[in-house]
């Protein structure tokens, strides 16, 4: 197997799961408001909460950033010293994040006048249960050196990077 094709070293593994871990927080916290309205929270917590929306709305844009970072410095790099399995795992998490992204705010758009009701926490943890099980199983997938496949989602990364795997 070439260079271009060996999964990378276990830290480039670590790293890469990385996106995969901060987009599940992230959109566990995105959701978080549809969990709080239909709790009943003492006030400790209240404040525990509160305290929280102050930092995560400082930091909304991060999610973003790392989107681009990992958009302009892995997958759009001409250096061939980035190998191809970082690469797809980049891009599909890049994906995997609009994904995300358009689920959410499908979700919010639907559901924005409703979100202390039980139909809008049941929808709100099938989407964070949903995406916690496809991070999960791309994070094993980088960790055993595999190359992911979630319909649709794969399609797009190969259109994207082309298929340079070996079956």
């Amino acid at each position: 197997m070439s260079d271009v094709h060996r999964p990378s070293s276990i830290i480039e593994k670590c790293l890469i799961c990385i996106p995969y871990l901060y987009g599940v927080i992230d959109m566990f916290f995105r959701f978080s408001p549809t969990l709080i309205m239909n709790f009943e929270l003492t006030s400790y917590w209240e404040g525990i909460i509160d305290e929280y929306f102050v930092y995560y709305s400082n930091l909304q844009y991060l999610p973003h950033i790392m989107f681009l970072f990992l958009y302009v410095g892995i997958v759009r790099n001409s250096s061939k010293r980035i190998n191809y399995f970082l690469q797809y795992n980049a891009m599909q998490y890049l994906i995997l994040f609009t994904a995300e992204q358009l689920l959410y705010d499908l979700f919010l758009r639907t559901c924005f006048n409703y979100l202390d009701t039980t139909f809008t926490l049941t929808v709100a943890v099938l989407c964070v249960f949903s995406i916690t099980l496809l991070s999960i199983d791309c994070i094993l997938n980088i960790l055993m050196g595999r190359y992911s496949e979630i319909p649709i989602i794969t399609d797009a990364v190969l259109v994207h990077i082309g298929d340079k795997r070996r079956k």
